[in-house]
């Protein structure tokens, strides 16, 4: 396995606990959104079911490669309405544990893709 090496400068997951993610050497207690090397907090609605498209406006202006949605302590889907307004603006999008998705955002990264991630914290039962 090859390891890559992040500048001092790029925003990586580091940690998490069920409370809070651990990006670079600081820690963020409130879901968040990690695009274009920023993360932007407070992000989202209560439950995953609850997201708006007003939650993703950031697609108008940044648009990544690759939408990872971290949905809080297990799978979760948004509503169909959500997922079709990736569908029409063309963005591949993956749902799944917020564990799993920092870990698939930092290998992502590593492959230089231009990844976005909508996170809830990691013990949330969105």
């Amino acid at each position: 396995m090859q390891y890559t090496a992040f500048s001092k400068d790029t925003l990586v997951f580091r940690g998490y606990e069920d409370d809070h993610f651990i990006i670079n050497a600081e820690r963020y207690t409130q879901n968040l959104l990690l695009i274009d090397n920023q993360v932007h907090q407070p992000w989202g609605q209560k439950s995953v079911a609850e997201l708006t498209e007003q939650d993703f406006c950031f697609l108008d202006q940044q648009q990544p490669e690759i939408l990872l949605i971290g949905t809080g302590d297990c799978t979760r889907f948004p509503s169909p309405a959500i997922m079709q307004l990736f569908d029409q603006r063309r963005i591949p999008f993956e749902c799944m544990n917020s564990a799993a998705a920092a870990r698939t955002f930092n290998l992502l990264l590593a492959e230089d893709r231009r990844v976005a991630a909508a996170m809830y914290l990691p013990g949330i039962k969105a």
